[in-house]
């Protein structure tokens, strides 16, 4: 027998040794340090995967008060047992003879992974980087079953991000914290869109808005310090969570008196990303959502137009002072957008003389494509190309106004200012009908 199958062999008797110890004790926090002390990391494991697999301490969506009182003592209790799974992991990492790796020729197989852990296994041999990420998980659990209960409390997270410094495999643990913060946020997030995706759906009345708002600002004051302090592609991205959470908040509510904090919270971090962040993906993210919320709250506000066109020709904004101005982001692939051509022809025709101008910006990459297009569908309108603009170095008015998904229809009055932000088909015509009377 070689070296590594004596010690596989060592290590799987060890577990089932202990899974025997553990079994024949009905499981108990208090019990997790006296099976680890006897079975080392695979009483460990034991204890965890029965805590995990019985959940003592279930939680459901309370029915009545009593329910919840009982729920909010059940993520208590989980906080402490998290705690004390957490301790006993850290010292099997710091003083338990593991191997230095996992032996090559065993694979991780996902589908024996230990339910809701980082990076445990069943029947691997764990190193002690394994344990001391996974102590770290659950830590972060306990902070985050607490944040449950006292939403305040998940400040912590962002503070005890500073301890990441100091650790072993610090590029691992770092995703780690962000992946455990992200789902953290997005919980507190959850809890302030279902009650209004449930209103809409059952057709009942909305939340009391000052009350939901008050949650929605809690969730952005505890992502906002997270994201400046990890400006991470995959944090970026994630902060679409909130974007979406604004625009049901807008769509629902007649007032953005509101969310206007939110608002300001999510700028601001979005502003401080683009000026700081090294990574150029990141940076175009964070522009994009600063342009999406310009664009929530841009009713009243100014919506400058420039660029220039296929031909690379600088577009003089000028030529539309005084006039009623329809800014149209679309693409030549984007089937709605083209659909939409035949009616806003009639539209122009009808408003044009009388003071109304459509200004079109071409998201397309390819401008061979769009010269085609053009060449074949007569616009009679003002037609300008992203790419034209990129290509002389411009700001890009995509990202200045938020524009994730085509298309995106702004409507502005003779005085530049914005009058809508969803001003298509029948409605256009409505809104040009009082305009133009």
């Amino acid at each position: 027998m070689s070296l590594f199958q004596s010690s596989f062999v060592f290590v799987l008797s060890t577990f089932l040794t202990s899974f025997l110890v553990a079994d024949e004790t009905q499981w108990r926090p208090e019990n997790v340090s006296a099976t680890v002390q006897t079975g080392g990391a695979a009483g460990f494991l034991i204890c965890y995967q029965r805590f995990l697999n019985e959940q003592p301490f279930a939680i459901h969506p309370p029915k009545t008060k009593e329910e919840q009182q009982k729920n909010i003592e059940n993520h208590r209790k989980n906080a402490v047992i998290y705690a004390i799974f957490a301790e006993a992991a850290e010292e099997l990492a710091k003083n338990a003879p593991l191997l230095a790796s996992a032996p090559t020729t065993i694979k991780k197989d996902p589908r024996e992974k230990i339910a809701h852990t980082w990076n445990l296994y069943r029947n691997i041999p764990l190193n002690a980087a394994d344990l001391f990420q996974e102590s770290l998980y659950l830590k972060y659990l306990s902070l985050k079953q607490t944040a449950a209960v006292e939403q305040e409390r998940c400040g912590e997270l962002n503070s005890y991000a500073d301890l990441l410094a100091d650790m072993p495999e610090k590029q691992a643990s770092s995703a780690l914290f962000q992946a455990v913060k992200r789902d953290a946020v997005l919980q507190l997030l959850n809890r302030v869109r279902r009650p209004l995706k449930d209103s809409q759906e059952k057709k009942t009345a909305l939340p009391d808005e000052k009350i939901s708002s008050q949650k929605l600002l809690i969730a952005v004051q505890t992502f906002v310090p997270f994201l400046q302090r990890e400006p991470t592609e995959r944090n970026i991205q994630f902060a679409g969570e909130f974007l979406d959470a604004v625009e049901q908040y807008q769509t629902a509510y007649s007032s953005l008196d509101s969310i206007a904090e939110s608002v300001e919270l999510l700028k601001k971090a979005f502003i401080v990303v683009k000026n700081e962040a090294t990574d150029k993906v990141v940076r175009e993210y964070a522009a994009v959502g600063e342009g999406t919320l310009r664009r929530f709250v841009l009713v009243g506000e100014q919506a400058p137009v420039w660029g220039a066109d296929v031909e690379g020709n600088l577009f003089d904004a000028k030529t539309l002072d005084g006039k009623v101005t329809l800014i149209d982001f679309w693409a030549t692939w984007c089937g709605p957008c083209v659909a939409e051509f035949p009616y806003l022809k009639r539209i122009y025709a009808k408003y044009h003389e009388k003071g109304f101008e459509i200004a079109s910006i071409s998201c397309d990459a390819d401008k061979g494509q769009l010269r085609r297009f053009l060449a074949k569908n007569n616009l009679p309108w003002i037609v300008l190309s992203k790419e034209s603009a990129n290509a002389m170095g411009l700001e890009s008015l995509t990202s200045y106004y938020g524009v994730k998904a085509l298309p995106v229809v702004l409507l502005r009055d003779r005085d530049g200012k914005c009058i809508s932000t969803n001003a298509r088909g029948g409605k256009l015509d409505d809104i040009l009908e009082k305009l133009f009377p």
